[in-house]
């Protein structure tokens, strides 16, 4: 007997408070420390796992060697204070440690210089240096506690499951309260040094508890396995040899532990386009299933006042883990149609918004994630009896279970998801844990007759993780967590034409290392990343073609240029383009973004077969701090600033970093959204920029895409207007400034000028607008917040503060026609941005514009020729000129000789376009046949055009072949190729039916071939293809008479 001297046994209740709040501080240093090495690493998958790696790799060694070391301890809880002191301390130093590694990883070049491979290498090293100690000691944390409250009599170690739980709900909490409160409040690393405080004051008092069980009068035996034994026996909770279990059960915890982590990382991949991809997505993510785990922890703790923690019941929990991560794979899409549905609802606060997207993460990881909560302590419980070697079942068994996690993550992020997709990573989550079960459940030796229904029941799984069709394009690419997606109608009928539409213009999808990417094409392709549209290359060129022209305009002499983010290439094409610049480096995060690029030769220029352009596959931030050489032109266009780590592109670190690379009379060009944002956030941003650039500028490449033009000092050629008229008509730059903004002279690229330094200064001198910096990030919050939602910020409010203070234009009034301008800005409203601004202070003149550019959105031709009728016609604006002309077409009105040659130089298809339409209107149709024709090959070689011209083009077209029947077989074999870059996709594949309506059967069998199996859900076209296909004796007829009956009674409900 050892008395006085040793603790007595802690109360679990009274631990396990203990443990929550450490388990809450673990979780904030987790997330803080992720986030600090993602700025100095990269947000690159290899940067993080190596984070990840070093971090589990921590915690399993320190389960190992600390749980053996704690088996031999009479203070357990004195242990577990020790731990939670020097756990505190290394966290407490652990920023200056990352400043070090910072700036060692920059001398020597980060990846750029060495390689992705001894790249990695490095992060894991310096990853090690920072993480190694705290996170060793934080393994030997749970083997103590679990000593601490173990008792010879506790045969089934509930007290082990308590103290499991109430860590993991403090995880809960602490990962709560950092991502979504206190992070945004005080920043990573006031957060991570007060989370050190509590951590200390938590040592302390486990130090005082610890004295108070030596204090108690108390009887402590030490471990005598035959007493222990003979206890567990009497108590009969668990069979005899138990010992020759570990290393099934080390088995059992690392392979749960692999497919766990494996489903976090399908969990983060496939719940990102649902939710929208904030930084709040993957902390409600991290939070939800962290919760499950707690209440497995806690289900347990109920469960063994019952029932026996067996191997057989070990193996029923794999198969009911499987069964809760296949029912989300089974409803599929229809998951995707129950977060639209919540979006089509009345959302009155940020709270509602969280609980929306619980909802939804509940349904997809808590059910599996409560049954891993319960495994856990199942494990430690199957593998002994009681206070006997309690902490080294506990160490191995996290050992085990963290060796599995590891290589789940390594595994799943570098070599499975690229090769078999998260579905399929998802079906193979499902199969392995079925093998698994079945495995156990047959060492277990279980009576036939459980074993057969047993099998039965994982047969089925398997056979749902084989058939069930899972998440499609509509779950993936349809743009619903963004709030991009829209129903036509209500009901069921409304939900599958959308998925039918979102199924069939997805034409191409891969599984990158960083991200899912797909392409779709509607009007022209899309690239879509995470779920996100990342840009279009007809309809978002203004800005990406602007992005790319607009610092080669402003230098006086560009040489070497830098593009962060490829996407569709259009920015690195045009300035490359251009005659003087000799390079442009281009750094992408996502290999497989380069078929997009490849996709869209036809817009950027062929910018990767350009030997001018280099691509980088690396994190931004990193190339930028860790590269070598200055460049003339730098371009930031990534994706929006709410999406996870992109505000970190947003910071006054990174602006630094960006300023130390440019030229000394270099230009920094910054992309960001004037939608969904408010003053307050755009305030932020320029606040930013300008407390690192001395001069900065605002530009709109689009209505509602501002470019931030940013330098060392107020832009020379500013200073001579003739000579920036003459850069305006360089080759390049003219051609591509005519296509991306239709402007040809200085007045239509004035006009997307908003405002000057003295504005942005007026606009951000509010005390309380704060700097957005790496530690305190605001604008990803921001952002986040603002999602979806309808926010007041107007460049147009900017620009008539500007006008206000003498600052709307960067040249003197005196060399500029500022109502030319002013008919500039209004034409750029109506071709970029789809609407037309209503100023009440316009002039007459413009007031009349203004009316015929609404009218002739709203394609009220007639009363847009009158309009025009009122006005001097600017022919000398490109966009005035379509659209004029365009109007004239529609009411019928010849178009006069010289104003047509105009427009063929400009645009043949546009030319063409208005031709078919002036002959149509005129009924003079064989010339309008013709001219359809014409137009057709020119939408076929070119991607420009106005998309109200051409499908005006496509609906004369259908009225000429209905009464030509040799016009329309000729206009439906040629409408069989797509036209140019996809555009009008939709449109030209149902035209192209419509006409076969004219000629028979086999063309429409042909047409409806097209859109098979994912045809627009609408009663006539279904009605049609029913009939057709039963006519025919096509294979497809059942499935169309079944189609057509579905669509009846979901609209009779």
């Amino acid at each position: 007997m050892i008395e006085g001297k040793a603790e007595g046994n802690a109360a679990p209740s009274k631990f396990a408070c203990l443990l929550f709040i450490s388990g809450a501080c673990a979780l904030v240093y987790q997330v803080v420390w992720i986030r600090e090495l993602r700025l100095v690493f990269g947000a690159t998958t290899s940067s993080s796992a190596a984070v990840l790696a070093i971090f589990m790799a921590g915690l399993g060694i320190g389960n190992v060697v600390l749980g053996r070391r704690i088996e031999g301890t009479l203070k357990p809880v004195r242990f577990y204070a020790m731990l939670e002191f020097g756990i505190a301390i290394f966290a407490a130093i652990s920023p200056w440690m990352i400043d070090i590694a910072r700036y060692a990883y920059v001398s020597v070049g980060g990846q750029s210089s060495l390689g992705i491979g001894l790249a990695t290498m490095i992060r894991l090293v310096a990853s090690a240096a920072i993480l190694a100690a705290p996170t060793f000691l934080m393994g030997g944390t749970m083997p103590a506690a679990a000593l601490a409250v173990s008792v010879d009599s506790d045969a089934r170690r509930k007290g082990v499951a308590m103290i499991y739980a109430l860590n993991t709900l403090g995880a809960v909490t602490g990962a709560g309260l950092a991502n979504f409160v206190l992070i945004e409040w005080l920043g990573n690393r006031s957060v991570l040094w007060s989370a050190c405080f509590i951590n200390l004051l938590l040592a302390v008092t486990a130090i005082r508890y610890s004295s108070q069980l030596i204090a108690i009068p108390h009887t402590r035996s030490a471990v005598n396995p035959r007493n222990a034994k003979q206890a567990v026996d009497e108590d009969g909770a668990i069979d005899q040899g138990t010992e020759n279990r570990l290393p099934l059960v080390c088995i059992s915890a690392a392979v749960v532990g692999f497919v766990f982590f494996l489903m976090e990382i399908v969990w983060y991949r496939m719940l990102g386009p649902l939710l929208g991809g904030t930084t709040y997505t993957f902390g409600l993510i991290l939070c939800v299933a962290l919760l499950g785990i707690g209440v497995g922890g806690a289900l347990y703790n109920l469960f063994v006042r019952w029932g026996k923690p067996t191997l057989p019941l070990l193996s029923i929990t794999c198969l009911l883990e499987a069964c809760f991560i296949a029912v989300p794979l089974w409803f599929g899409d229809q998951v995707a149609m129950w977060v639209l549905q919540q979006q089509n609802e009345v959302i009155d606060s940020f709270v509602d918004q969280v609980w929306n997207w619980f909802q939804i993460a509940s349904f997809v990881i808590l059910p599996a994630s409560i049954v891993a909560g319960f495994q856990f302590p199942l494990l430690i419980a199957v593998a002994g009896k009681g206070r006997q070697h309690v902490a080294k079942h506990v160490g191995w068994t996290f050992a085990s279970n963290t060796v599995g996690a590891i290589c789940g993550s390594l595994a799943g992020g570098f070599l499975l998801m690229p090769i078999l997709t998260a579905p399929g990573i998802w079906r193979a989550a499902i199969i392995v844990l079925v093998v698994w079960g079945m495995v156990v459940v047959t060492y277990s030796r279980l009576s036939r007759k459980l074993f057969l229904p047993f099998f039965a029941f994982g047969a089925v799984l398997l056979l749902v993780a084989i058939q069930a069709e899972g998440p499609t394009a509509v779950w993936r690419h349809a743009g619903i967590g963004a709030g991009r997606a829209d129903l036509e109608g209500v009901g069921r009928n409304a939900e599958k034409n959308f998925i039918n539409a979102k199924r069939r213009q997805c034409i191409w999808e891969a599984e990158g290392v960083e991200s899912s990417v797909a392409i779709t094409a509607t009007d022209s392709l899309s690239f879509i990343v995470n779920g996100k549209n990342d840009g279009n290359a007809y309809n978002d060129a203004g800005t990406q073609v602007g992005l790319g022209l607009l610092g080669p305009l402003l230098h006086l002499s560009p040489k070497r240029g830098l593009v962060i983010g490829l996407g569709t290439g259009e920015t690195a094409g045009w300035m490359a383009a251009c005659e003087e610049v000799e390079s442009v480096d281009v750094v992408e995060l996502e290999p497989v973004i380069m078929h997009m690029a490849e996709q869209c030769r036809a817009m950027n220029k062929d910018a990767l077969a350009n030997p001018k352009v280099q691509t980088h596959f690396n994190d931004a931030r990193e190339f930028l701090l860790s590269g070598r050489g200055a460049y003339d032109v730098i371009v930031s266009e990534p994706s929006n600033p709410y999406r996870v780590g992109i505000a970190n592109l947003y910071t006054t670190e990174f602006y630094s970093s960006a300023l130390d690379r440019l030229t000394e009379d270099g230009i920094f060009l910054q992309w960001l959204q004037a939608y969904e944002v408010d003053d307050r956030t755009v305030a932020i941003v320029l606040k930013t920029l300008r407390t690192v650039f001395p001069h900065v500028e605002v530009w709109r490449a689009k209505s509602r895409d501002l470019v931030l033009v940013c330098g060392k000092s107020r832009f020379p050629i500013w200073d001579d207007e003739a000579f920036i008229r003459r850069r305006t008509q360089l080759p390049a730059i003219r051609e591509g400034l005519n296509l991306g903004w239709r402007v040809d002279d200085l007045e239509g690229v004035i006009a997307h000028y908003v405002c000057g330094l003295k504005t942005v200064e007026k606009w951000t001198n509010d005390e309380d607008i704060p700097v957005n910096s790496d530690d305190r990030n605001l604008l990803e919050y921001a952002f986040a917040k603002s999602l979806g939602q309808k926010t007041r910020f107007s460049s147009e409010a900017l620009h008539r503060l500007a006008r206000t203070m003498g600052d709307s234009t960067p040249l003197s009034k005196d060399c500029l026609d500022l109502k030319q301008i002013a008919r500039r800005q209004l034409a750029m409203n109506l071709y970029l941005g789809h609407e037309v601004p209503a100023e009440s202070k316009n002039s007459d003149d413009q007031q009349l514009r203004s009316e015929a550019y609404r009218s002739y959105l709203t394609q009220n031709y007639q009363e847009a020729a009158r309009l025009f009728g009122g006005i001097n016609v600017d022919f000398g604006c490109p966009i005035e000129r379509l659209v004029y002309s365009h109007t004239l077409a529609e009411t019928g009105t010849s178009l006069p000789t010289d104003l047509m040659d105009v427009l063929r130089i400009s645009n043949a298809g546009e030319a063409a376009a208005i031709e078919t339409v002036s002959y149509m209107k005129r009924n003079e149709r064989e010339l309008g046949r013709k001219a359809i024709l014409a137009t057709i090959l020119q939408m076929q070689s070119s991607p420009w055009g106005s998309r109200q011209l051409f499908e005006s083009v496509l609906r004369n077209a259908v009225d000429a072949a209905s009464t030509d029947i040799d016009f329309a077989r000729l206009l439906f074999s040629q409408l069989k190729e797509p036209f140019s870059m996809y555009r009008l996709e939709d449109m030209r594949l149902l035209t192209r039916y419509v006409i076969s309506e004219n000629l028979g059967q086999a063309e429409m069998i042909d047409a409806l071939s097209h859109f098979e199996p994912y045809v627009p859900w609408k009663e006539w076209l279904l009605e049609e293809r029913a009939a057709l296909y039963t006519r025919e004796g096509s294979p497809f007829a059942g499935r169309a008479d079944a189609d057509l009956q579905q669509f009846r009674t979901w609209a009779q409900r």
